[in-house]
């Protein structure tokens, strides 16, 4: 999914996108889970200029 969401104009996508990054936030010492989430913060912010 995050190697396509900076392409996909939709809102669904959006949506799941959101819901990932608000679960991913509460495992930031997990190490896995915030490579995930600084990756996600950076396609958040090329998809839309927006800082999740």
């Amino acid at each position: 999914m995050l190697d396509d969401y900076p392409a996909v104009q939709s809102g669904r996508c959006d949506d799941r996108f959101n819901t990932m990054m608000s679960a991913l936030r509460r495992y930031q010492r997990n190490r896995n889970a915030q490579e995930l989430y600084e990756r996600g913060r950076v396609l958040a912010r090329q998809h839309n200029g927006r800082l999740v």
